[in-house]
């Protein structure tokens, strides 16, 4: 065993293109004994802040493989918030409150969209990321 931490292309081993193109093998994996695992810390972070618009979605946060999670937080009136645009305005996503600071924290690396419900909703995102 080593304490050596792994690089991003190990992490990675490989983009979905190159899966396609040359799939990996199946490998048998046999397991005797308890296996200790561990989450590889985030490497950086970002913040960004959004003031919604009612009548048209808002893409919070763009489709990135490196992003391990994100927290979003509305803060005032009520939002939508959906994997597609459309999904987004048509408010068929996941509604986040108004009666007190809404949180929910995304641990996929797909799209996200939000749209207010009424004017003046505001949003806040804290993304954590595997690479710099």
């Amino acid at each position: 065993m080593t304490d050596r931490l792994p690089d991003m292309q190990e992490v990675y081993q490989s983009n979905a293109e190159d899966l396609r193109k040359d799939p990996i093998p199946e490998v048998p994996v046999r397991i005797d004994d308890l296996v200790r695992t561990q989450a590889l810390p985030a490497q950086s972070w970002a913040v960004a802040f959004f003031e919604l618009s009612t009548s048209e979605p808002t893409r919070i946060a763009r489709r990135d493989p490196r992003r391990k999670r994100a927290v979003i937080t509305v803060a005032t009136q009520l939002a939508w918030i959906g994997p597609t645009q459309s999904q987004a305005r048509q408010n068929v996503g996941y509604r986040m409150g108004a009666a007190a600071t809404s949180t929910i924290e995304i641990t996929h690396t797909e799209e996200v969209w939000a749209i207010a419900d009424q004017a003046g909703s505001l949003l806040s995102i804290f993304a954590e990321y595997w690479t710099g």
